[in-house]
């Protein structure tokens, strides 16, 4: 037999960051999201009341009449029977329905009224045997309570719906001890689990509370209210642990996460790092003036070139040191011809007498 925590059990982690369920979410009673437990000794420690396996309708269509019941024995609810009671408060027809493993309770067009299940081990639907259970320990009540699976709830025409839950005490078997309390459905469901606290269900009977660990008979009643044409739709009802609502540390959890995020964005400091990076630019401008050092280099270069200009000069100097050379040769060719000077001489004498 399947409970609630077993079918989401796989769905922890999800529930947990309720972030995009496709199968099922989780709300409290109010209609607050809640949290699964710890995967610890809840899980494997809840009691199975019905997974509404069993098929069995009881309709009431008589207006504000005696209400309509039957019973349905079925292994899969608790005490091995299911009881059912349709009432019609006005319209046409109120059903109290399980079908493929669902429960739906369901107002014809124009009709309202209430319905009822009951777990007391006895075949006699219209009865109540608060002692019928023998003593079932549904648990203590810190952290526990009963989980509803709302499959679908339309909320047609903003009609809050309350679904209440009595546990009856086995001790009693006038019914005069028990605890009560509601989930009221104030929006519209899909999937969903309800969360009803034990400790939430302050309501006592005239004998006092139920002792949870001793539980004679449970009953279960949706009504409708005002609104025509209410229909909800549930399965499997447990109790077990409490689906306490979410709390705000897991938010924070998250938030220390994202801080690790942020640390690497300090590992963006070192991006500033891109900062020492322009200092190696600064180091490119000091090879750029090595550079223009060669360049002076080359000046020194160019007057060394002027330098063998002078050098030339002086070869030319030297040049015209042999021209005086030439001139001493021909000093001496004029001493001959002062030689030959006296001979001239003669010969021109004689022009003269002439």
């Amino acid at each position: 037999m399947k409970s609630l925590t077993q079918t989401f059990k796989a769905l922890t982690t999800c529930i947990a960051l309720l972030g995009g369920l496709s199968v099922a979410s989780i709300a409290g009673a109010t209609g607050d999201p809640i949290c699964l437990p710890p995967d610890n000794e809840c899980f494997g420690n809840t009691v199975m009341i019905d997974d509404f396996s069993g098929d069995k309708i009881v309709k009431d269509s008589t207006p504000n009449a005696a209400a309509d019941s039957g019973a349905r024995s079925t292994a899969f609810a608790i005490g091995g029977f299911r009881g059912y009671t349709a009432f019609l408060a006005q319209g046409l027809e109120m059903e109290a329905r399980t079908a493929g493993g669902l429960y739906s309770h369901s107002a014809n067009s124009l009709s309202t009224g209430t319905t009822k299940l009951t777990w007391d081990g006895d075949s006699n639907g219209a009865n109540l045997k608060c002692n019928g259970l023998g003593g079932v320990n549904l648990g203590p009540v810190t952290n526990r309570g009963l989980n509803l699976l709302v499959v679908a709830f339309g909320y047609p025409f903003n009609q809050p719906v309350d679904i209440t839950f009595t546990i009856y005490d086995n001790s009693d078997a006038t019914c005069q001890k028990f605890s009560r309390g509601k989930m009221t459905l104030n929006r519209s469901y899909l999937n969903e689990v309800v969360n009803l606290p034990f400790a939430s269900m302050v309501t006592s009977g005239p004998g006092g509370a139920v002792n949870f660990a001793n539980v004679g008979a449970i009953t279960m009643e949706i009504d409708g209210g005002a609104a025509y044409e209410i229909d909800v739709t549930v399965d499997m009802l447990e109790a077990g642990c409490k689906y306490k609502p979410c709390d705000p540390t897991p938010t924070p959890s998250p938030t220390p996460s994202a801080t690790p995020t942020k640390t690497p964005t300090p590992t963006r400091t070192p991006t500033p790092t891109a900062s020492p990076t322009k200092t190696p630019t600064p180091t490119a401008t000091p090879t750029a003036s090595p550079t223009k050092t060669p360049t002076p280099t080359a000046t020194p270069t160019a007057s060394p070139t002027k330098t063998p200009t002078p050098t030339a000069t002086p070869t030319a100097s030297p040049t015209k040191t042999p021209t005086p050379t030439a001139t001493p040769t021909a000093s001496p060719t004029k001493t001959p011809t002062p030689t030959a000077t006296p001979t001239a001489s003669p010969t021109k004498t004689p022009t003269p007498t002439a």
